[in-house]
């Protein structure tokens, strides 16, 4: 648990608490991030237990068939205010990635892991994911400020902790 709530803390440093030197005002999208943290965790439990009772696409694709209905509603509101002519060839590619690679490969990993894993050690390694972005962007150029370092170390010391192995529970007599 506590390697949880180390990992955890750092996450929400690095997503929460914005890029140094960031512009002031995205409390909305911090808001929303948070809600979509909330919402996977939520996901996780009860995908652990439908791990047991089906295969982790069969998963995958019933979780998507249930967010749809939530989420539709908030595509469209956005598709509808984006002026697609500023969306660069970047982008575009930007925006293929995510919906190949997250929804094709990560979250059939993520449910496979599940199935496999406890949900604690499964939740710290997600917490790694703030960390590899950290260092992806360092690769196109951004350079991460203090508040962001912190963060990912905090976020690799619960990690290393949730992974760690533990000493046996000593029998009482």
């Amino acid at each position: 648990l506590v390697g949880l709530a180390v990992a955890l803390a750092g996450t929400l440093l690095v997503v929460l608490g914005g890029a140094d030197g960031a512009a002031p005002g995205s409390v909305k999208g911090d808001l929303i991030t948070a809600a979509g943290i909330v919402a996977f965790a939520i996901y996780m439990v009860f995908g652990r237990r439908a791990m047991g009772a089906m295969s982790s696409r069969r998963a995958v694709t019933l979780a998507f068939l249930f967010a749809a209905p939530v989420m539709v509603p908030f595509l469209g509101w956005g598709a509808v205010r984006l002026d697609w002519s500023k969306v660069t060839l970047h982008g575009w590619g930007a925006l293929g990635y995510m919906l190949l690679v997250a929804n094709f490969v990560a979250y059939p990993l993520h449910s496979f892991s599940l199935s496999r894993l406890k949900a604690g050690q499964v939740a710290a390694i997600l917490n790694l994911q703030p960390v590899v972005a950290i260092g992806v962007a360092s690769i196109a150029g951004f350079v991460p400020g203090p508040r962001v370092l912190a963060g990912a170390a905090l976020t690799l010391v619960g990690v290393i902790l949730v992974q760690g192995k533990r000493p046996p529970p000593v029998a009482s007599d």
